[in-house]
């Protein structure tokens, strides 16, 4: 199975059997904008689909959702269609968001030690991101050299 393509198909907006959502996906040009976009789309969809969730947790969304897109647009590539896929969906206990780069873009290891440079102007966007997750994971398709990343914010 190719990375992401459980991501792949748009979903017709209907919940799965049982308590899961359908994924929601949209696709972002791989632009420098992309993660301002990204934060506009998501506080307006997770707003007002009646998903009942807290304030705080849509903030938290949108903020994860924008570092990860920021980061496939500064470490990945445009790939054959130039876009990079957002998506998201609800589970019975979290919040789950994916970005999908389908480019081939640099591979970086970072700062495995927890330390960084205070006076760099960036840099802390996956630190965050893992402060507001319960989890998050990175998967590279070695064939495609697509970057999917996927992190879950428990439901409040």
């Amino acid at each position: 199975m190719r990375l992401g393509s459980d991501l792949q198909q748009r979903p017709d907006g209907v919940r799965h059997e049982g308590a899961d959502q359908a994924w929601v996906t949209e696709d972002l040009p791989h632009a420098t904008d992309a993660g301002t976009r990204s934060r506009h789309l998501l506080r307006a969809a997770l707003g007002d689909d009646g998903l009942g969730l807290h304030p705080a947790l849509v903030a938290d969304v949108v903020i994860v959702a924008g570092e990860l897109v920021l980061n496939a647009v500064d470490h990945g590539a445009a790939g054959p269609v130039g876009t990079i896929r957002l998506a998201w969906r609800r589970t019975t206990t979290h919040v789950e968001v994916s970005v999908l780069d389908s480019g081939s873009g640099p591979s970086f290891i970072g700062d495995q030690t927890g330390v960084h440079d205070d006076e760099a102007p960036r840099g802390r966007g996956l630190l965050m991101v893992d402060a507001i997750c319960d989890a998050w994971r990175v998967e590279r398709d070695p064939i495609t050299e697509s970057t999917l990343v996927t992190a879950s914010l428990p439901l409040r």
